[in-house]
């Protein structure tokens, strides 16, 4: 059988459905997963079946548009994230109905959703949906996608997770719309997201149920995984190994701390560089930087030896085990990664989901939440201090050791999925609308009703 996945955004939103897609080839499944064109080698050394999708996002990232709206973040973020999509509609229509091309049943994430829920219903495919953060309406809390603090009631919070589909959908509605007369398909303006809301649909929540229990208002279609693991036989090759002289460096020490801000924007580089030696210098911890945002172009140790800067990938499940604690930006798969090796963190938010992470760690006591507009060397060496107590460093472990004892998320979708398919229906389109036309007891068409006025003064 064969199966289409549709990912798009940064390694973060890659790099798990390689480990989706290495599970469903063990199951014998034909697969082929569709994303954008920076990662088209990453895909095809996992010796997967690659599908272009348009859209370079290291490239729109690293533009200064895209680094202003990264650290804008919230709604503005969605609306610039659509707009660029839609620059790119009619390729992406194309990529979308090639990749699918022969599929059996498709597997979108909330990026892709609207595209991939047209062309299941133009060829009458099964679809599953996956979420690497929690977005099923639910009255526990807030939508992770906004950054106001938690809501006071649960009417408050199911609405915020509402109008986040609500304004996805309102910002791919051209494109959607345009793609369904392309395909002949009868106009909708249901959001993809509640086409799914059938108790025999699939919804695939990447989390760690020990960082977000399932909450109590979701549907049986809302299945957690818990988070996806890369097999240790195809991580090597993709290029993320520890590098031989940094592994050296980890050797020769104390557990350092991890710095690593992924794709987020850093504007001025040279600053904050020094701000964390001081800061690292001032706990007395060794540091290693996860510094592509720096321009640093290299893998080199400081020369007091008390430093390392890595620029280029790294293997975060061989790396984090070996450290003390983790500063990074917030994003679901780091957070994921940093918790299952039973590090405290803290969390430097830029914006989107990532503050919501950072409050649901400072919630279990494992992490503090700082946001990267604050940082400087005073915070950040304060937030330091918080994570390095060593009642959060034991809360941290055993939230580690939780994290070890359940089952791997990309293996537990894999199953899920495999079982889902046995009965799995496939999207229908929806019946076009009629206009009706109202008519008397008699069939005669009625006529307007005339509104009455008082118009005596």
């Amino acid at each position: 059988m064969r199966i289409a996945l549709f990912t798009h955004g940064i390694r973060g939103d890659v790099w798990p459905f390689i480990a989706l897609c290495h599970d469903l080839r063990k199951r014998d499944y034909d697969v082929t997963l569709a994303a954008p064109p920076n990662y088209a080698a990453l895909v095809r050394a996992a010796g997967v079946r690659y599908g272009s999708l348009p859209l370079d996002t290291e490239a729109f990232l690293a533009s200064d548009e895209g680094r202003h709206l990264t650290a804008v973040g919230g709604v503005r973020m969605l609306r610039a994230l659509q707009a660029a999509y839609a620059a790119h509609a009619s390729a992406a229509d194309d990529a979308f109905l090639e990749a699918s091309e022969g599929a059996e049943a498709l597997v979108a994430m909330h990026v892709t959703m609207e595209r991939a829920q047209v062309i299941a219903e133009h060829r009458r495919l099964p679809l599953a949906m996956v979420w690497p953060i929690p977005l099923t309406p639910t009255g526990d809390f807030t939508s992770p996608v906004f950054e106001a603090r938690e809501l006071p009631t649960r009417i408050l919070r199911r609405a915020s997770h509402h109008l986040f589909h609500r304004v996805w959908a309102a910002g791919a509605a051209r494109q959607t719309a345009a793609l369904r007369r392309r395909l002949g398909l009868p106009g909708s303006r249901t959001p993809a997201f509640y086409r799914h809301r059938d108790p025999n649909a699939l919804c695939l929540n990447t989390v760690s149920p020990s960082i977000v229990p399932r909450p109590s208002d979701w549907g049986p279609q809302e299945r957690i995984s818990g988070s996806w693991r890369m097999p240790d036989r195809v991580r090597g090759n993709l290029g993320a190994r520890i590098p031989a002289a940094l592994e050296s460096w980890l050797k020769d020490g104390e557990a350092p701390l991890y710095l690593g801000l992924g794709s987020m924007p850093v504007f001025e580089p040279a600053p904050l560089l020094d701000d964390i030696r001081a800061a690292s210098s001032a706990v007395g911890a060794r540091t290693i930087i996860h510094a592509g945002w720096a321009a640093h172009g290299g893998t080199t140790p400081e020369p007091d030896g008390r430093v390392y800067i890595v620029d280029g990938p790294l293997d975060h499940d061989c790396l984090l085990p070996r450290c003390r604690a983790a500063v990074h930006h917030g994003g679901a798969g780091t957070t994921m990664a940093v918790a299952r090796a039973g590090l405290p963190a803290l969390v430097v938010s830029v914006g989107f989901d990532q503050p919501w992470w950072g409050r649901r760690l400072e919630l279990l006591g494992v992490g503090h939440h700082l946001r990267f507009a604050d940082l400087d060397r005073t915070t950040l060496e304060a937030g330091l201090r918080r994570v390095l107590d060593p009642d959060t460093a034991a809360r941290a472990a055993a939230l580690g050791h939780r994290m070890d004892d359940e089952p791997d998320g990309a293996h537990e979708s894999g199953r899920m999925l495999d079982d889902w398919l046995v009965t799995a229906e496939p999207q229908t389109p929806p019946a076009p609308r009629r206009r009706h036309i109202a008519r008397d007891l008699s069939g005669r068409l009625r006529k307007p009703r005339t509104r009455i006025t008082d118009s005596t003064p």
